[in-house]
């Protein structure tokens, strides 16, 4: 494929790949899939969640409920974050975590150091640091803002007469 492409025409940038400062964020929930665990004998939601507010908004922070994991303890263990989480957007039933779509929450996130498993062209397997979500609240909007709004029912976010 060819097109014509002038990069002095865009801010260098990566987009952000490292962690988020530890903290309380405000967020929504943005996408979640279920996936095959490492292990390949139970399987896992993996969420994604969206900052809508402050500094780092539009930045995306993972986080995983092993649901389905063969281990009944850390199933139950899933099973309650995802009721704390349920409490925190006041959907205490739910038929699927995409009942939980851009509902406003906080979550609070620490930096945890992490081996990597692929080793780098040294063939050394370095640290890294990641985010992991460590709690989810009723979203507190910063102070002095109104909370976002939440989307129209019937999947048309802006109310137009026409639809999306």
């Amino acid at each position: 494929m060819i097109y014509d492409f002038n990069a002095s025409d865009f801010t260098p940038s990566m987009g952000g790949f490292e962690p988020l400062p530890a903290g309380d964020y405000g967020v929504v929930l943005a996408k979640a899939e279920e996936r095959q665990n490492q292990s390949g004998t139970g399987s896992r939601t993996a969420i994604n969640f969206q900052v809508i507010d402050g500094p780092y908004k539009g930045r995306f922070v993972p986080d995983n409920l092993h649901l389905g994991h063969k281990t009944s303890e850390v199933a139950y263990k899933a099973k309650c974050r995802l009721a704390v989480l349920c409490n925190a957007v006041e959907k205490p039933r739910i038929r699927g975590v995409m009942d939980l779509y851009n509902i406003p929450l906080t979550i609070t996130v620490t930096v945890k150091e992490i081996k990597d498993l692929t080793p780098d062209s040294t063939g050394s397997r370095s640290p890294r640091l990641v985010n992991e979500v460590t709690n989810y609240k009723k979203y507190a909007p910063p102070q002095g803002g109104n909370p976002p709004q939440k989307p129209a029912p019937g999947g048309n976010p802006n109310n137009m007469p026409w639809g999306q």
